[in-house]
């Protein structure tokens, strides 16, 4: 959140790379893979470490 607040102009550009769905943001201050597998992955580690508390 604080990477793209900050940020004041952008692009998007279409890369064959990407699947559907899914989007890598890149900025000055970083990047953020945010295509569909490391989503699932990101949801799938929530969820192993909600199962560990309980």
């Amino acid at each position: 959140k604080e990477i793209l607040e900050l940020t004041q102009i952008f692009s998007l550009e279409e890369r064959n790379d990407i699947e559907p769905g899914g989007c890598i943001i890149e900025t000055e201050k970083g990047i953020i893979n945010a295509q569909l597998d490391n989503q699932f992955r990101a949801i799938e580690a929530a969820f192993k470490a909600f199962e560990q508390k309980n």
